[in-house]
């Protein structure tokens, strides 16, 4: 129980230190992270638990590995960018790998969700809120440590959307399977909803969309006599929330989306990352080393430093050729039961799937909040599942 208050802890630590691009907020979860790792390590050398394992650290332990090769052989473009890569990579790792432990645990895993629907509603509530006010602004109090639109701590839409897709569905489950807390975590999922259409991020609103629809109608198939009433009670505060904030959102969203060609741009760099796979196919540049890299391969300039791919599969497969694309692959894959099953998983799913279109997954924060939930959901299966009322 204490891991997981400690994960906790920790993710939401990082989310709200997102606003700054300076490695110190990274390297302190980082340290939070591997220093929970070495304690949980040492507690079972001296008192022994169930060890709880799952395929998806193979692959995952094998992408610490290729970074490790490439700074053994050279094969990176700059040795300090695939330093610190490798380090996040192994962060990850383990956070998955304490996650797995903490989530075979009911109540542990119970009490660690309902924190982050409660985390979930005062964070999207209050950017919202700073959004209306000054968006100028972090959650419209704070200045920024560089000008932008701000939506809670987030200057990027998509990577608010992408969080709030890891939530959303979470909060969507407890509304469906707590009846005591139905109307209170409806309102909560609405709130979340909502602020990604105020947000107007166009992949972002879709995916939300799809999240809620998709969650209804597998909990309705699985136990319909037992959700028919849950769901006519959840959608009272679902319509009428998500109906006021999308009477101040929908229209600039509905703008964003009459663009003629929104990913031209995009669509650019995708073909200059594709000339950068062929070539160097197995063993890419150098993990962490897409900006240094893609300069020499860019077919046009924007007048701005391109950070990222706005496509984390194929950066994958810039910085480590196609074998770290496979083996992210694979850890996706091996994972993607458990969290189909859990259904308030399928949030990783939809980020995945967002990584298509933009580069979510090379946030840390958001990142961490991935594997660590991944982790929760794989450990899932060492244990019963939860009766369909959890009331708590």
């Amino acid at each position: 129980m204490k891991t997981a208050i400690a994960l906790a802890l920790t993710l939401f630590f990082a989310i709200l230190a997102i606003y700054t691009d300076s490695p110190w907020s990274v390297s302190l979860f980082e340290f939070a992270i591997l220093t929970l790792a070495a304690l949980w390590t040492l507690r079972f050398a001296i008192r022994p638990a169930p060890l709880r394992l799952h395929p998806a650290l193979i692959p995952l332990a094998a992408i610490c590995l290729l970074g490790a090769l490439q700074l053994l052989t050279g094969t990176t473009i700059g040795r300090w960018d695939t330093a610190n890569a490798l380090l996040r990579s192994f962060t990850y790792c383990a956070a998955f790998a304490l996650a797995l432990q903490c989530g075979a645990i009911p109540e542990a895993r119970a009490r660690f969700l309902q924190s982050l629907v409660y985390f979930g509603f005062a964070f999207s509530a209050c950017a919202a809120i700073g959004y209306l006010s000054d968006p100028a602004k972090i959650f419209g109090v704070f200045d920024p440590p560089y000008p932008g639109i701000f939506l809670g701590p987030f200057s990027n839409k998509d990577h608010y959307a992408s969080f709030i897709q890891l939530l959303l569905p979470i909060a969507l489950y407890e509304a469906l399977t707590s009846k005591r807390l139905l109307i209170l975590n409806a309102v909560i999922a609405a709130i979340m909803f909502s602020s990604v259409i105020q947000g107007a991020s166009r992949a972002g609103s879709f995916l939300v969309v799809a999240e809620t629809l998709l969650i209804l109608f597998l909990a309705h198939r699985r136990k319909p006599a037992a959700t028919r009433g849950v769901i006519r009670g959840f959608f009272i505060p679902l319509a009428a929330i998500a109906a006021l904030t999308l009477s101040i959102g929908w229209a600039r969203l509905w703008e964003r989306a009459q663009e003629s060609d929104p990913y031209q741009s995009r669509r650019q760099i995708l073909m200059s990352c594709f000339d950068m796979v062929r070539a160097k196919p197995l063993t890419g540049f150098g993990l962490g080393t897409f900006e240094s890299a893609y300069p020499r391969f860019a077919r046009f300039d924007e007048g701005e430093l391109l950070t990222h791919a706005h496509n984390d599969w194929v950066e994958s497969a810039v910085e480590g050729g196609i074998p770290l694309t496979l083996l992210f692959l694979a850890a996706a894959l091996l994972s993607a039961p458990a969290l189909w099953r859990s259904i308030w998983g399928i949030g990783v799913l939809s980020v995945l799937t967002h990584s298509l279109i933009d580069f979510p997954m090379h946030r840390p924060a958001i990142a961490l909040w991935l594997y660590v939930l991944a982790g929760f959901a794989c450990g899932a299966r060492f244990t019963k599942a939860l009766p369909a009322d959890h009331s708590r």
